[in-house]
């Protein structure tokens, strides 16, 4: 009689033993699924800035004819441009904000004249 407990105390060990080894591979599975989907994420968002660096690439230089239009200019109001052309931004950093030539004279984003 106790041989028989103890070898079904043995069964059911290995019973326990194999439940686990069961569960431990169904749990490393599905970190490696997991892993695959990361890893598929970051070539997928490795492929998008690549194409957003391309596209702002092409709007710089030659490639975009509003590049000269659409310079960057900025500074203090004594060093606004002297004959700016129709729409032209400029960032007065005397004021702190950025103005626009309205074909006349120099507004602020209310269309205030400055």
């Amino acid at each position: 009689m106790l041989n028989r407990q103890i070898g079904m105390v043995i069964e059911l060990s290995k019973l326990n033993t194999r439940q686990h080894n069961l569960r431990t591979e169904h749990q490393v599975n599905r970190m490696v699924d997991n892993a695959d989907d990361i890893e598929k994420e970051v070539e997928n968002n490795e492929k998008n800035i690549n194409n957003l660096i391309n596209n702002l690439s092409d709007h710089e230089g030659a490639n975009n004819p509003h590049s000269e239009s659409q310079r960057k200019n900025g500074g203090p109001t004594e060093e606004r441009p002297d004959s700016p052309e129709d729409y032209e931004f400029y960032f007065d950093t005397d004021l702190g904000q950025p103005i626009w030539y309205n074909g006349t004279e120099w507004v602020d984003y209310e269309g205030n004249t400055l």
